[in-house]
């Protein structure tokens, strides 16, 4: 207990966790664009990933899984952002000070809060049907369609898609940063790799609801 207790109530243990769930989402959000690259193939494969999921012995205990890996994640990145806020409270002087912060590293609070409301609007989409109108008895693909084929909601995912990728880009390489995979050598291999990691994702899913707008808007 005394090392749990450790790694929330120390600064370098808190990273640490939240390198771990910075890990983890990154992992399900490749899987999870992966499996939505089905839609390319049509509904019926697209609805056969679909029922395969639902119908596995295990899916209410990965739903609620994933819920708690957001939240956990959430909570911890606020509380490392108030803390390393009241570590600086008057901020860094220059940009030269800051180690020339990336786009992706300046506007992580900003995507991580955006992504909050995402979730949101995501779940009243896809999980329980309920924008853009009430559907009962859908199939997968029905829902999805219906949800792109809405030009606001469709521009609302593309949007979405590239602040999560503007998130990514930064936050894979921070991750791994955060469980001491740091050197000189190292480090900007991998912060170019977590760049293209960034640009894929929000390639990715904004191709799945520009292909879902024309095909159904």
């Amino acid at each position: 207990m005394s090392v749990l207790n450790n790694l929330f109530t120390i600064s370098i243990g808190k990273k640490q966790v939240m390198g771990v769930l910075g890990l983890a989402l990154c992992g399900f959000a490749f899987a999870h664009m992966t499996g939505n690259f089905l839609v390319f193939q049509g509904a019926e494969k697209f609805n056969a990933y679909g029922d395969f999921l639902h119908n596995l012995p295990a899916f209410r205990l990965i739903e609620i899984s994933l819920a708690a890996l957001f939240i956990a994640h959430i909570v911890m990145g606020i509380v490392l952002a108030v803390q390393n806020r009241a570590a600086r409270p008057e901020g860094y002087v220059n940009k030269k000070s800051s180690g020339g912060a990336s786009l992706g590293s300046s506007t992580m609070a900003f995507t991580g809060i955006y992504f909050i409301v995402f979730l949101v609007v995501h779940l009243m989409n896809i999980r329980f049907h309920i924008l853009p109108t009430p559907v009962a008895g859908a199939s997968e693909y029905d829902v999805t369609a219906g949800v792109m084929a809405n030009p606001g909601f469709a521009i609302f995912y593309v949007v979405s898609a590239l602040v999560l990728g503007l998130h990514l880009s930064h936050g894979l390489s921070s991750a791994f940063q955060s469980l001491g995979w740091y050197s000189r050598g190292f480090t900007p291999l991998l912060k170019k790799i977590s760049v293209v990691y960034g640009i894929a994702i929000a390639v990715g899913y904004s191709a799945i609801a520009i292909f879902l707008l024309s095909k159904h808007g």
